[in-house]
Formats: structure tokens, sequence, C-alpha cells
């Protein structure tokens, strides 16, 4: 792990881990 991204909002978490981690690659217009 090279970054630690934090997103400050409201986060439904309901689609697990994977859920989350498309949402911070959305939010930072990542490359995944």
């Amino acid at each position: 792990m090279k970054n630690i991204y934090i997103i400050c909002r409201i986060t439904n978490m309901r689609k697990g881990i994977d859920g989350l981690v498309t949402l911070i690659q959305d939010s930072f217009e990542l490359d995944p």
C-alpha cells in the first residue's frame, strides 16, 4: 500500500470493500 485516502462523507457499505474501493477510485480519478 503506497497511499491512504480519506473521504469525509456518508458512505453506503452494503457493497462491501469492493464498493468502497470503486468509490475512492472514482472520487480521486485514479487508474487501478
